[in-house]
């Protein structure tokens, strides 16, 4: 079979019905939009680095061919194929799903910068061309509006992919920075004890008792949390007075500067827009970026952490590192 048939030199083509019409027919130009629209989703599968949205957009090529064929045939012979609101409901399943993985959406996103979201960006902005041609192939011919409305839903779902892929690719960076970035606060610092200190119940209820005390000198009621080396909660008290929502905070504090191995006032400071940690409270819904939250290191070896909620910052960090000052006398 030749590849080149000289039939179409003089500007025509001919349609799944046997007709010839001009290349630039509303129904060849919808045609064309959709054969584009899989050759941009074959990149965007290629450039995929999450393997669900790989593996989905594999699975949306045999429908757009659907697509093609559904607006190449003549009206009496589309049924036997045609998309229908079975594909609608799967691509709604797969939007459902990318929500759920992604932190709350406020607004239009700007554009990414890896490849795999930004190819995905492109294929929805040629899905939204390829929907208009449609719409307008809709004004003087026949098209299926569950045709219509899967286009609709498609580029819907590109855009949520996209995200998706972002925000994957800013969690496996976020820990890349932190792993690189924290290594070098395992040494020293206000949360350093002697190297042979061991965290004991007693020890944590030390430790709250002096961040207690320097609340009721600053004049705030705070909740304290202390935690182990794995994270798991240890103490946690409240003052008279504290709010409810600092309960929770603390503990986050207390985890984060674990997690981190890092004060929490100073990934606040690194997790600001355009500073390299920026977004790493949207990779763990446990990690806060306010001060308040120390971690307590024996030589080099992280043994446990605080956190202290209920004050300002300033506050909150003082009757931390009272507490850890506490413990420090004691290991001494």
């Amino acid at each position: 079979m030749r590849v080149y048939t000289r039939a179409g030199d003089k500007g025509e083509t001919r349609l799944g019905d046997g007709r010839r019409v001009r290349k630039d027919h509303p129904r060849v130009v919808a045609l064309g939009a959709v054969d584009e629209l899989m050759a941009a989703l074959a990149v965007a599968r290629s450039a995929s680095t999450v393997p669900w949205v790989a593996e989905a957009l594999t699975d949306l090529l045999p429908q757009l061919s659907i697509v093609c064929a559904e607006l190449a045939l003549a009206t009496r012979r589309r049924a036997e194929l045609r998309i229908g609101e079975e594909q609608t409901r799967q691509l709604e399943s797969l939007i459902d799903r990318a929500q759920e993985v992604l932190p709350p959406l406020s607004g239009f996103q700007a554009l990414g910068e890896t490849m795999a979201e930004s190819t995905l960006h492109f294929a929805r902005t040629v899905a939204r061309r390829a929907e208009r041609a449609v719409v307008h192939l809709a004004d003087t011919e026949e098209v299926s509006g569950r045709l219509l409305a899967y286009l609709n839903r498609l580029s819907d779902l590109l855009y949520m992919l996209a995200l998706v892929e972002g925000h994957e690719h800013l969690v496996r960076e976020v820990k890349r920075r932190v792993v690189e970035r924290m290594s070098s606060n395992a040494r020293g610092g206000p949360g350093c004890l002697s190297p042979d200190f061991q965290l004991t119940l007693a020890d944590a209820r030390r430790w709250g008792e002096a961040a207690r005390r320097k609340a009721g000198e600053l004049g705030v009621a705070v909740v304290v949390a202390v935690v182990d080396a794995g994270g798991h909660l240890l103490l946690l008290e409240r003052m008279e007075g504290a709010l409810l929502v600092s309960i929770d905070l603390a503990v986050k504090k207390a985890y984060t500067a674990v997690a981190l191995r890092t004060d929490t006032a100073s990934l606040g400071a690194n997790a600001r827009p355009g500073s390299a940690l920026y977004g790493i409270q949207h990779t763990d819904p446990r990690l806060v970026v306010f001060g308040g939250g120390i971690p307590l290191f024996a030589g080099e070896r992280l043994v446990g952490g605080v956190g202290v909620s209920g004050g300002t910052v300033e506050q909150d960090v003082a009757c931390a590192e009272a507490g850890i000052a506490a413990l420090q006398t004691r290991s001494a």
